[in-house]
This record gives C-alpha cells, sequence and structure tokens, in this order.
C-alpha cells in the first residue's frame, strides 16, 4: 500500500496518515505504525484504525518531538511490507518567519539579476613547456551569477591539486600545474544568471623543449667535422671536403662540432 500525509504541520493541530493494504480480510496480518523506526504505543492524542485493508494513524495534537519519519508496516505468513511518510511539526511563529523569508528571497532575486553576464576580459591563448604552469584570466559583468563553469575540450573541469580555479567578484583565473602534453586543448569559461549566458575561449599549446645540442647552430665552417645517422643507422664521419654533397641526402639526427 502507500502511506499519505502532509508534510508540514502546526505545533498543537492534528496530523493524519491513512495507507491502503492487501489482502483484505487476512486474519494473520498485522499491522504497527512507526516513528523513527520505534513503535509507536497508543495513547490518548493518538487514535489508529484498521479495517478492511484501510489504516490510519491521527494525531489529535501534534508536538515538536512528533516530527520524523512515520512508516506503517503489515506483516503476515507471507513476508513483511511497509509504507513511509515524513511528519514536520512547526510552530505557528516558526511557519509565519518561514513563509516571509521565502517572499522576501523571491524579491530580492529579481532585484538582483537586473542584467545578464557580459564579457569584460578575455582570455589570451597560452604557450607553455612541459612541466611549467599555464594560467587563464577573465571576467564578467552582470554579477552575481549562478555558476560559473570552466571546460577543457568540452569537457567540465573539476578543482584539483594541479588544475585549480577561482572565482570573486566577476573575476575569476584557472592554474594548471605541472604541465602536461594531455592539457592542450580549447579551454572556456562560462558565466551564467537567471537573465542568459556568455563565455569566452582561449588555447593551451604545450611544446616539447629541444636539447641545446639540437638549437645550435648548424652552419659548419671548414675543417670542421659532421656527424650524421643515415637511413640505415650506420654512422659515418663527413669531411668538410665533402660537405657540398650532402645536400641531397635526407639527414636526420643531431649536428655535433
Amino acid at each position: 500500500g502507500s502511506c499519505h500525509a502532509s508534510g508540514l504541520w502546526r505545533r498543537f493541530g492534528p496530523a493524519h496518515f491513512e495507507c491502503r493494504l492487501t489482502p483484505i480480510g487476512d486474519p494473520t496480518m498485522i499491522v504497527e505504525w512507526l516513528h523513527d523506526s520505534k513503535p509507536l504505543e497508543a495513547a490518548n492524542r493518538l487514535r489508529m484504525i484498521n479495517e478492511f485493508g484501510y489504516c490510519s494513524l491521527d494525531y489529535e495534537a501534534a508536538y515538536s518531538r512528533d516530527s520524523g519519519v512515520i512508516t506503517c508496516r503489515a506483516t503476515n505468513k507471507f513476508g513483511v511490507d511497509q509504507t513511509s511518510s515524513t511528519l514536520i511539526v512547526k510552530d505557528e511563529k516558526s511557519l509565519v518567519e518561514e513563509t516571509q523569508f521565502i517572499e522576501v528571497q523571491q524579491v530580492t532575486s529579481v532585484e538582483e539579476y537586473s542584467t545578464s553576464p557580459t564579457l569584460t576580459l578575455k582570455m589570451n591563448d597560452v604557450i607553455v613547456s612541459l612541466g611549467d604552469v599555464a594560467q587563464f584570466n577573465c571576467s564578467f559583468s552582470g554579477q552575481p551569477f549562478t555558476e560559473i563553469i570552466w571546460d577543457h575540450n568540452g569537457r567540465t573541469i573539476t578543482n584539483t591539486e594541479r588544475v585549480q580555479y577561482v572565482h570573486q567578484d566577476g573575476s575569476g583565473y584557472l592554474k594548471i600545474l605541472g604541465i602536461q602534453q594531455s592539457d592542450s586543448g580549447l579551454y572556456s569559461c562560462r558565466a551564467s544568471n537567471p537573465l542568459g549566458e556568455t563565455s569566452c575561449n582561449a588555447e593551451l599549446i604545450v611544446f616539447l623543449e629541444t636539447s641545446s645540442e639540437a638549437t645550435e647552430s648548424r652552419f659548419l665552417q671548414q675543417g670542421q667535422q659532421m656527424v650524421y645517422t643515415t637511413s640505415t643507422e650506420d654512422r659515418q664521419a663527413v669531411t668538410s671536403e665533402q660537405i657540398d654533397t650532402l645536400h641531397a641526402l635526407d639527414i636526420s639526427g643531431r649536428f655535433t662540432t
């Protein structure tokens, strides 16, 4: 069966729960009402009815201590079944204050979100080496924002020890520590509120640093020697007299002097 009840009741007022059970007229069926998993004992202000598959629990006067999960549990020789609902009891003053608070919040929200977000500082592309630190900066007007989201290649970014983002007063930055090759790609920052959304994008380019030998000048002078590796993996020493004959060769490897 199912248990039906309103979630909020006034203190000292009545509260009503009911459910329907099958099979009807089972003499072996035992019905229990529980409050926070503890059996409810009959009392002057409690009334329990179990007739022809109809079960009900009535509080003539509900107190704050009655708040909790109310469960109707039925047991027969075939097994156990139960259904639950929540009882919340508040005094009249709390009900009035809570209603006023909700109304004030609703009015404030309309006043606060007077404009949709607008981009005021666009992110720039960043080029870094492996192991370096990369940072993207952006800012928006039209506060407050209900949401600011950072994406990497279309996937939402979450804060970690290595990838960190911070937002304050409409400005934000994303910092990535210990750059890895997988960090390269397109980054975007999206700001939104109930009136609209805007975003900006930038690219992170990660390049590999080459060795100092590979970055040295490859111009050779007379008398110097060039070592190269051919496609047959043989290493040969070529003197300066032979340099003119190398322009047609496919040379790979490192040049040394």
